[in-house]
């Protein structure tokens, strides 16, 4: 396990199963402020222990709001509970604050499907301003396969895909057999104005940011989970 501690410069969020110890008193006022990596829409388990919990109040600062984890966990006080971190939602900020000098450590876990290389399930619709694009799973034509999972037959996934070329691509979805009877892999055309194109599995796209939509084929008989293997798109 990492351990970091509130004496080092930590930029970067703590990822899932590191462990941040710290130290606090009264005349601390603003807090100490902890970011934890997790996925999207997915649940997040923080374990915090302390040589005085009672004297301590933790925090999870959400935009313009705040939420008391402390006053909302009652059977566990060793353990804070986030079922949902929110769909477009990669870390969570806590706050810490005591009345009383105290050490403690912090670690968390994130618990549910993950798409791609993120820690969640990939958002239902395209990133917009004031997203954290860290959010979306991405593909590239690097020849790698990549896994994503549909948990309903509502459930749509949104992956990017860069085209880095200034004349563009041309671009044609290569799904791996087991995804073929399952779901619908489409590229959607991002325009230069942010307009949204038709769904189509081969498209010429523009240089930009463009997306792959994955969702359940409605003739697909099966049932539970539902795992995509998403392969490069072919570029020409």
């Amino acid at each position: 396990m990492q351990i970091h501690t509130d004496v080092e410069e930590i930029s970067d969020p703590i990822p899932p199963l590191a462990e941040w110890q710290g130290s606090i008193g009264p005349s601390d006022t603003s807090g100490d402020l902890i970011s934890l990596q997790v996925g999207a829409s997915n649940e997040v388990r923080i374990a915090i222990h302390s040589s005085d919990l009672s004297a301590m109040d933790i925090e999870r600062i959400n935009g313009d709001s705040n939420e008391n984890l402390t006053e909302s966990n009652e059977q566990n006080p060793n353990l804070f509970v986030i079922e949902d971190v929110g769909a477009t939602t990669v870390v969570v900020i806590l706050r810490v604050t005591s009345e009383d000098a105290v050490t403690y450590s912090v670690s968390h876990t994130v618990v549910g499907p993950r798409d791609g290389e993120t820690l969640g399930d990939a958002p239902n619709r395209m990133f917009e301003e004031g997203d954290n694009s860290a959010a979306w799973p991405t593909i590239v034509h690097d020849g790698v396969q990549r896994q994503g999972h549909l948990s309903s037959p509502e459930d749509i996934d949104i992956w990017l895909l860069e085209i880095e070329t200034e004349n563009g691509s041309n671009v044609k979805i290569n799904p791996s057999v087991e995804s073929t009877n399952c779901c619908l892999i489409q590229i959607l055309n991002v325009g230069d104005n942010g307009t949204l194109g038709g769904f189509t599995t081969e498209q010429n796209l523009s240089k930009g940011t463009h997306a792959i939509r994955v969702s359940k084929n409605p003739n697909w008989t099966g049932v539970g989970t539902h795992i995509t293997r998403l392969q490069s798109p072919r570029l020409h």
